[in-house]
């Protein structure tokens, strides 16, 4: 008798194990969510200045990793709703506003664990975290994405 209860009690003991395992690495039930701008992406805009990839103006060497980090944005969760804290999580009048596959998110702050952007849907009154970090005044700036010229420039 005490020898199929040990058994016993062993099998519920892996089974827990195994369970905890898989649902810790390998979640059945959650859904992979598909990239905010899908996963493909040619051209994009900031604010009034759009751009293609492989225009030979355009430095490649910034916009081949910003756009492969750019095809895996998600919505990951509601961070606020109220329109007076806009402001300090970085939506202010001066607007930046990244346009992709004809959708839209307006960039706020990076998050304070650095670990993703805020952002709200253009005309939307909701604040979002996104997976990726973005320097909005990097990406508004056009010359971030102009390619360098290679030759110092020349004294007089």
């Amino acid at each position: 008798m005490k020898v199929k209860f040990q058994f016993l009690l062993s099998i519920v003991l892996l089974f827990i194990v195994v369970a905890y395992m898989i649902t810790k690495f390998w979640n059945p039930f959650e859904t992979e969510k598909e990239p905010y701008f899908g996963k493909v992406i040619n051209e994009f805009c900031v604010n009034s200045f759009c751009y293609k990839k492989g225009d030979d103006k355009l430095n490649i060497n910034v916009i081949e990793p910003t756009l492969e980090k750019w095809q895996t944005i998600q919505l990951l969760s509601l961070i606020s709703t109220n329109k007076d804290k806009f402001n300090s999580l970085g939506f202010t009048d001066n607007k930046v506003v990244l346009k992709i596959n004809g959708k839209s998110l307006e960039i706020g702050q990076i998050t304070s664990d650095y670990t993703g952007t805020l952002v709200k849907k253009e005309n939307e009154d909701k604040v979002y975290s996104i997976n990726v970090i973005m320097d909005k005044n990097n990406i508004s700036n056009p010359e971030y994405w102009a390619k360098k010229n290679d030759k110092p420039p020349e004294s007089k």
